[in-house]
C-alpha cells in the first residue's frame, strides 16, 4: 500500500520484537505483538525535528477514567457509569435531569456518591460492567465503604 510504512522495535524485556505499521494519512499505528498474552501498550506517534522521517514515540498510559455512581436526591435509585471527564459528566447528568429519554435523567440521578479512578479504559469498563451486575445491597456496601454518609460529592470534584 502506498503511504504505509512498516517498522520493527525490540522491547527491553526478553528481546521481544514489536512490529507496527504507520499510515501517513492519519499517523495510524497497528501493533503486532509476539504473543496474545502480551499486554498491548498504546503508543502516540508524533513528528519532531525537521525531517519528516524522524518520529517520537511516547507512551499514552496516563489517562484518567472513572467509574462512578450517581443517585437521586432521595437516594432510592442508583446509576453506574464510566467517563474520562468526571466534572463534565456530572454537569451533563445535571443538565439531563427530568429528561425521560435517559435513565439518569428520568430518575434524577445527578448526585455523585462514588467514583473510582483508572488509568486504562478497559479496566474501567470491566469494573463498570461488574458493578452493574451487583445487587443493590452490594452496591450500597461499596458506596458506604467509600462514602459512609452518602454525602453528595459533586462540589468536591469541582474544586
Amino acid at each position: 500500500m502506498q503511504g504505509v510504512e512498516d517498522f520493527s522495535l525490540w522491547s527491553n524485556d526478553n528481546d521481544k520484537k514489536l512490529s507496527f505499521r504507520r499510515g501517513t494519512r492519519r499517523n495510524i499505528i497497528r501493533l503486532t505483538l509476539p504473543s496474545a498474552q502480551s499486554e498491548c501498550k498504546a503508543l502516540k506517534i508524533s513528528p519532531f525535528g525537521r525531517n519528516d522521517n524522524d518520529w517520537k514515540f511516547s507512551n499514552m498510559w496516563n489517562y484518567n477514567f472513572y467509574v462512578y455512581i450517581t443517585t437521586n436526591p432521595e437516594k432510592t435509585v442508583l446509576y453506574v457509569g464510566v467517563t474520562n471527564d468526571l466534572n463534565r459528566r456530572m454537569f451533563e447528568h445535571k443538565e439531563n435531569k427530568g429528561n425521560p429519554k435517559t435513565f439518569a435523567g428520568k430518575y434524577y440521578c445527578y448526585n455523585l456518591v462514588y467514583f473510582e479512578h483508572f488509568s486504562h479504559i478497559n479496566y474501567a469498563i470491566e469494573k463498570e460492567k461488574e458493578i452493574k451486575k451487583w445487587r443493590r445491597e452490594k452496591k450500597n456496601a461499596l458506596i458506604a465503604s467509600f462514602n459512609p454518609k452518602w454525602k453528595f460529592l459533586n462540589q468536591e470534584i469541582e474544586d
